[in-house]
């Protein structure tokens, strides 16, 4: 059994914002960062936050905030 230490996105400290709703940052015992997504069940190394879809970009507006635009 692996022990894993798991963090709440709010509990997220970078300037990136917040996780997608429905993930959170675990630790492996080595200390290795993975992102849990629970709205499919499965983990993943790559920050979700990094990954777009093609012709997609992220917008941080000092106004209105983060948001995405296709």
């Amino acid at each position: 059994m692996v022990n894993a230490m798991t963090i709440l996105p709010e509990q997220v400290d970078d300037d990136r914002g917040p996780l997608p709703p429905n993930w959170e940052v675990g630790y492996s015992e080595l200390g290795e960062k993975y992102f849990i997504d629970h709205n499919t069940g499965t983990t993943q190394w790559e920050d979700p936050r990094d990954l777009l879809p093609d012709g997609w970009v992220r917008i941080d507006d000092e106004t209105y905030g983060t948001y995405y635009v296709e």
